[in-house]
């Protein structure tokens, strides 16, 4: 009786896991399907919108497309922490599968299944892909910046160029006053103060990232490496078969790992 309660045990481990596993695979096809999305439709959205010159419209698109990406960035950061929350809910019902195989059942489905997945480094991948999303929409928002620098520089010498008589015969002083008040060292103001936005979100985003994954992944590692050489220490064979009371003591030196009173 007690051998089938640990196999429904098991069961529903393995269920739980597998739920927790469909629900990062969701996170990570129409999150990263969102992010692309949006990168995509900001180089549109940005020109889609009027204005009474050349200049302003500059000024519009300039606006909406940053905005865009610094709003994909924020994207990035909440995708990568619901992506950790349910893998340490993953992680927590792994443990209790792979307790149950070794110690109970003496199944090894869990074990193969985590032993490709860690020996591979599938994980720095994963979170090498979170964090080239990152350094992509930096890099695509200082292009923006770059491109729209360089149109209004483009406009504002051809304007220049068709002058009326009338406006050549203003003296060199006004000419410069009017420079100094134009809609060009305006617009050339608000792209380096975008610039500076830009790289304040950026650099938010990334010590975010970074400290999820100090806080997060390394002292969750650390207690799945003790876990597993609890587990591997100690595990049963046909010769030295382990007593119900060790087992008991095992649960309970695995549960200090967490941080959590029992």
């Amino acid at each position: 009786m007690a051998q089938a309660n640990f196999v429904e045990e098991w069961k529903t481990s393995v269920e739980v896991s597998t739920k927790f596993d469909e629900i990062l695979v969701d996170i990570r096809k129409y999150g990263f399907t969102l992010i692309t999305g949006l990168l995509t439709a900001g180089s549109f959205l940005g020109f889609t919108v009027g204005g009474d010159s050349i200049l302003n419209q500059l000024a519009y698109a300039n606006i909406l497309h940053i905005g865009v990406i610094i709003v994909t960035m924020f994207l990035v950061v909440v995708l990568f922490w619901l992506d950790l929350y349910y893998q340490n809910l993953l992680y927590g019902s792994v443990i209790r599968t792979r307790f149950l195989e070794l110690i109970r059942l003496r199944h090894r489905l869990s074990v193969y299944i985590s032993g490709i997945y860690t020996g591979s480094s599938m994980k720095i991948m994963l979170y090498s892909i979170y964090a080239g999303f990152l350094l992509g929409c930096f890099f695509l928002g200082n292009i923006v910046a770059d491109i729209t620098a360089q149109s209004t520089s483009t406009i504002t010498s051809t304007s220049a160029s068709t002058m009326t008589p009338l406006n050549q015969s203003v003296s060199t002083e006004e000419q410069q006053q009017l420079q100094s008040l134009s809609i060009t060292e305006i617009l050339s103001d608000y792209i380096q103060s975008t610039r500076g936005v830009l790289t304040l979100s950026f650099g938010l985003s990334g010590i975010g990232m970074i400290a999820m994954a100090v806080v997060c992944i390394i002292s969750r590692d650390k207690r799945i490496r003790n876990i597993d050489r609890i587990l591997r220490d100690n595990r049963p064979t046909t010769i030295l078969p382990l007593t119900e009371e060790r087992i008991v003591q095992l649960e309970e030196q695995i549960l200090r790992e967490f941080p959590f009173k029992t």
